[in-house]
């Protein structure tokens, strides 16, 4: 009688995800509750299997391997005569999800943008220490 009524409370979620409504009829409810059984039975046969194929495919994060950078004083430009700013130039050297992907990510930031940046590391650095 549990399962019944639990299969009767997953005809309304189904409806939300597409299963098509049959009508409001007492036979045709029971039909569909009769088909969501069946939904639920082959979900409940290949759940371990779904399971472990969405854990291999999710929650990869990728790994940064190496950071490299340099700082470029721009004196002039072609289109300013006096320039005077330093850039700071970032290569993070980054793995991904898969192993045979190695992704380069470069970023120029001026100095102002290296300070925020510099500082909200620091900051998440704390917060990262604070965990442990």
């Amino acid at each position: 009688m549990r399962r019944r009524q639990e299969q009767e409370n997953e005809v309304p979620i189904l409806w939300r995800f597409g299963l098509p409504r049959l009508g409001a009829g007492r036979n045709q409810h029971f039909s569909q509750i009769e088909h969501t059984t069946g939904l639920c039975k082959s979900y409940e046969d290949k759940q371990t299997v779904l399971q472990e194929k969405l854990r291999e495919s999710s929650l990869r994060l990728s790994r940064l391997e190496s950071v490299s950078w340099r700082v470029d004083y721009t004196l002039s430009s072609s289109e300013l005569r006096e320039v005077n700013e330093p850039t700071v130039l970032l290569r993070f050297q980054v793995n991904g999800p898969d192993p045979a992907s190695k992704e380069p990510i470069v970023a120029s930031l001026t100095a102002e943008k290296f300070r925020v940046l510099l500082t909200e590391l620091k900051q998440a650095q704390v917060m990262m220490n604070a965990l442990n």
